[in-house]
This record gives C-alpha cells, structure tokens and sequence, in this order.
C-alpha cells in the first residue's frame, strides 16, 4: 500500500506530554479532514541515568521512556545513545586545539556540548529514516513523501499539508526562521526519494569539519542540501516554538 506520508520523529520525546494534543489538533487532525494517509515513525535514545540536556544544560526532569505512547506512533525504536557514542570519535567533529586557541566563534568552534548534541540528533535522524526504509524494503509499504518532525514541537499555526503537496521534484521545504548561519534544521517536508538526503547527513560531516570548518547544525544542513542542488522553499505558515521538559516553550 502507498502513503501519502512518513511522519519521521527523532531525537527525545522530552515533551511529548505538553506537544501531543497540539501536534493532533495543528496536523493529525487536518490530514484525517484531508483524507490523506499516513504512518508515524520514531526514534529516540536512551541515556544512562535519565539524564536530558537542553541547549547545553542539563535539566532536572528526567526521562519519561512511557511519554512517547501519547504521539502513538505506528513503529517505535529506542536504542541506547551511550553505545552510539562508543562508535563515535569527537576528535573528527570538535578540534579541540581550535576550541583552546580560538574558543566558541566563526573562526573557532560551536560550543562542544552542542556538536555532541547535533552528531546524537543526526544518529537518531538516521535511525528513524533507516526504519521506514526497512518497512518499504520488507513490507512493500510506500510514501510519497516523507516529513521530518520533532516531538517538542509547539505548533503556533495550523499546519496545512495540502497547500504544499504534490512537492516539485528536488525541492525541501523547511519553516521561514531561526535560520541561523544556515538553514533551519528542525522540520522538513521531502519528496521520498529526496528523503535520504536530509536524513542521513551523518555520514558526511567529518568530512565537513576537516574541508569547510566548524559545525554548527544550520550551516551544515545548508552545506548538504546545495551538495545536491536541492531547492529550498522556505514557508513562514510553518510556525511552531520547542518546547522543553518543564513545558515551557523557547
């Protein structure tokens, strides 16, 4: 059977408690009126002692493994972040000869809690995209398009799907703010066969840090979406604030 849609969540459901009624009112809702079809997948990590980090802190709500059930999602996986990292060497993401010379700057680093934060988030987008491409390999399941989601995502604005599909070949959407030195990195809108090309930037940032320079997430998605000539179109109806395990928005 054909979907009109992949939901991709990634990264950790941290408020899943204060998103899910709005992410079902803002977009299930209107796909369910639009008679479009969809399958939900998620991704998330777990981390030794529960701990969570926003930004670069670490925050004193810990992780509720059971929240994710509230987004009920179609096909779950969890695996463990610390032993991610084990297969992981910082030194090839984070100089830290740069950061002690140069310090956080253009010129320098991101901040080093922030790198290990953006490659954990790139693993787990991976791992979300490698499941649907699982369940199209072994199911005979297709989409038609696949979009990108998090699920600490406070929509401010009706998400209206219909206005943006069928999608132009080689084109992404992404939402019109905090583009930062690149391009918001939060959400996107891919044609199944672009998919790949959002969802498994992990593979090529090492090489990024050694030719291009420091990482910093928007940049980077910047950097590897015009690797392969792909259109942005950035929509400002895609509103949304995330939110943080205290339920406030940021």
């Amino acid at each position: 059977m054909e979907y009109d849609i992949a939901f991709c969540y990634w990264g950790l459901p941290r408020a899943v408690k204060y998103t899910h009624e709005n992410q079902t009112k803002m977009i299930y809702d209107n796909m369910k009126k639009q008679n479009l079809s969809y399958k939900i997948f998620m991704h998330t990590w777990s981390i030794e002692g529960n701990v969570q980090r926003v930004w670069q802190n670490n925050c004193k709500e810990k992780i509720d493994y059971e929240e994710y059930k509230l987004l009920n999602p179609d096909f779950y996986e969890i695996t463990s972040q610390d032993d991610f990292l084990k297969t992981i060497n910082m030194d090839d993401y984070f100089y830290q000869d740069v950061w002690d010379n140069k310090g956080h700057g253009k010129n320098g680093e991101w901040l080093p809690k922030l790198v290990k934060n953006h490659i954990c988030a790139l693993g787990s987008l991976r791992n979300v995209y490698n499941m649907v491409e699982n369940m199209v390999e072994n199911s005979g399941m297709k989409f038609k398009h696949v979009i990108f989601i998090r699920p600490d995502a406070y929509f401010t604005e009706p998400f209206q799907i219909e206005n943006y599909l069928p999608l132009k070949d080689n084109t992404i959407i992404i939402p019109n703010f905090d583009h930062c030195e690149g391009y918001n990195d939060r959400f996107a809108i891919c044609n199944y066969k672009d998919a790949n090309i959002y969802a498994l930037r992990l593979k090529d940032i090492a090489d990024f840090r050694k030719n291009i320079g420091r990482i910093v997430s928007e940049k980077y998605l910047r950097y590897a979406l015009n690797q392969h000539k792909i259109i942005i179109q950035k929509e400002k109806l895609i509103k949304f604030k995330l939110t943080g395990p205290n339920g406030k928005t940021r």
